[in-house]
């Protein structure tokens, strides 16, 4: 058996967007249906595509099952729970999208599904790889209100960092999710996060549609038997929460005016893009002392958060600490230069 045998999963889907935009509610209710496989996302391409060249000369020295070993033991950990068949002796992986298709393939398959639902942070870096991977992939744009955005951020117990960049982060990858769509020409569902939750049924069914998949009732709701996947997770808490439409406006008690002014004044044109409308002037500038204030804003809040979700805050060390684990076994190992001329 050869690599040749081993043909790519049909049609995935990919919801690029920012985190805290709602993904793992989408990723929730599309994985009602009864097609398609929506497991919790081990962010595989954002912390493996970094690692590659550390691997070797692919296909080399069992490089591409090293690589594939390391996903499975990132995709095993608590905080994901991913139950990972191993593939048949002799068949190698060109690559690291074959690795990561070989991951969310086989996943899907052993749960019954014809396609996968990937909704990986940072996917928005990875689209042209991913467009050319799988030509007969469907991607789905979901964006929030930067408002809502930044207040869902501050109040997370990793990352507390200030308002001011958190909303530069928000527009920085607006323009990068907009950017790959409209430079790769790949067509795409733009779905805004305040119409997923005010109008959940009649976006479902256009996004089905969108898929080529039929319309199943259990995808306009979310899942009540999630309770311990949500307990993974602080980011994940609301997800065997029934839907709730409310959420799309809570920032306006959740933040002050002057916070809604700074974020307004970072996001405005990204905002008047995707058809949000300003309540302020939006033309705040940083003083002199801004961003030092910022950094002491920063520390005070993370320091706040950490003691509020120790438990949390354990699993997730864990996992980054597994991460870094892995990294530094590669760089250690690493293989001797490159040297002079064609390599593989």
């Amino acid at each position: 058996m050869d690599s040749l045998t081993l043909t790519t999963s049909i049609a995935p889907i990919f919801i690029v967007s920012s985190e805290r935009s709602g993904s793992n509610l989408l990723r929730v209710l599309l994985g009602n249906h009864s097609r398609l496989h929506a497991p919790v996302a081990p962010q595989l391409l954002m912390n493996f595509a970094p690692l590659v060249p550390y691997y070797g000369s692919w296909l080399e020295n069992g490089a591409d099952r090293e690589l594939l070993a390391d996903m499975q033991r990132v995709a095993q950990h608590e905080q994901y729970g991913w139950q990972i068949n191993e593939p048949p002796a002799g068949v190698t992986f060109p690559g690291l999208l074959a690795c990561f298709d070989w991951m969310y393939g086989s996943d899907a398959r052993r749960n019954g599904k014809a396609r996968f639902v990937c909704k990986e942070n940072k996917l928005f870096d990875f689209v042209p790889e991913l467009a050319k991977f799988y030509p007969d992939a469907q991607f789905i744009y979901l964006y929030r209100d930067p408002r809502a955005y930044t207040a869902s951020w501050l109040h997370v117990p990793l990352l507390s960092q200030s308002e001011y960049v958190i909303s530069r982060r928000w527009s920085d990858e607006q323009r990068k999710c907009l950017t790959a769509f409209v430079t790769f020409r790949r067509s795409f569902f733009a779905l805004p996060f305040e119409s997923l939750v005010s109008q959940t049924r009649d976006v479902m069914q256009r996004l089905l549609a969108f898929l080529g998949e039929p319309w199943e009732e259990g995808c306009a709701q979310t899942d009540p038997n999630a309770a311990r996947e949500a307990a993974r997770n602080p980011y994940w808490k609301n997800i065997d929460k029934p839907v709730d439409a409310e959420k799309a406006d809570k920032f306006r008690e959740q933040l002050s005016i002057r916070q809604i002014r700074i974020i307004e004044s970072m996001a405005k044109n990204e905002m008047r893009l995707l058809g949000y409308t300003t309540q302020t002037a939006a033309d705040w500038q940083p003083g002199k002392w801004f961003f030092l204030q910022d950094k002491l804003v920063h520390y005070w809040r993370s320091w706040k958060q950490r003691r509020a979700h120790r438990g949390a805050i354990e699993i997730l060390r864990d996992r980054s600490e597994l991460v870094d684990q892995i990294r530094r076994q590669r760089q250690a190992h690493c293989p001797a230069a490159i040297g002079l001329g064609e390599r593989t």
